[in-house]
């Protein structure tokens, strides 16, 4: 994994350093004391983890998390520990207070491994090709081109972007094989990929050119995994 760290104390950003350098999995990329060029430079750069101090001149951690583009792990680092309630509110992995030890820390970058041990399975799963019927055809799609699956009765239609499929399936069954990441169930009758929603009207997804309703049963998980501005 890659890293950033955006902390103005020059000590504690050497002990990050150090730490970093034990564990052995995490390569620090860049050091920043100011975090408005760490806010330009995540622009051009991907990175997995960013070690960030919550109190610096010029704009504090909680600004830095409002401004950033992209959604890279955050292991907040920090002095006070009152902080925390609103850190947590931005997704952080960890919030660290100082002092912390070697195994504190090791502890707090260990989940991010997990994490991102996990999204890669789950985007390896995404690009997993299966087969499904058609007719008198075995037609292979990658799991990834699934927009939406409607259930219609005993059978559940796939919909592709260019094609849809039957299957004699319940929308459990197949809702049970995709991955919770990136598809939502969002009616009893409707299971939808969320980076294809287009928009949403009142209670009504509109995605590839088709109106979902959110079934009131639905409606709380689905606006609590909208990321939203």
């Amino acid at each position: 994994m890659n890293a950033i760290i955006v902390d103005d104390d020059t000590l504690s950003a050497e002990l990050l350093k150090q730490f970093t350098m034990q564990a052995g999995f995490i390569e620090i990329v860049e050091t920043f004391s100011d975090p408005v060029p760490a806010l330009t430079f995540l622009l051009h750069r991907q990175i997995d983890l960013i070690l960030l101090d919550i109190e610096m001149p010029g704009m504090n951690g909680m600004e830095f998390m409002k401004a950033m583009q992209g959604h890279p792990h955050i292991i907040l680092v920090t002095s006070h520990r009152e902080f925390a309630p609103d850190a947590f509110e931005y997704g952080v992995v960890d919030y660290l207070v100082k002092p912390f030890t070697y195994a504190r820390f090791f502890k707090a970058i260990s989940a991010v491994k997990e994490l991102e041990g996990r999204k890669s399975a789950e985007d390896a799963e995404e690009e997993e090709i299966v087969f499904v019927k058609k007719e008198n055809q075995m037609i292979s799609i990658r799991k990834s081109e699934i927009i939406w699956i409607e259930a219609l009765g005993d059978y559940a239609v796939l919909h592709t972007a260019k094609d849809k499929f039957v299957l004699h399936s319940t929308l459990k069954a197949i809702g049970e094989k995709l991955s919770p990441r990136t598809y939502i169930r969002v009616h009893r009758s409707f299971i939808v990929r969320m980076d294809k929603i287009e928009r949403i009207e009142d209670n009504t997804i509109f995605c590839d050119k088709k109106s979902i309703p959110i079934g009131k049963s639905y409606h709380d998980e689905v606006f609590r995994r909208l990321k939203m501005f």
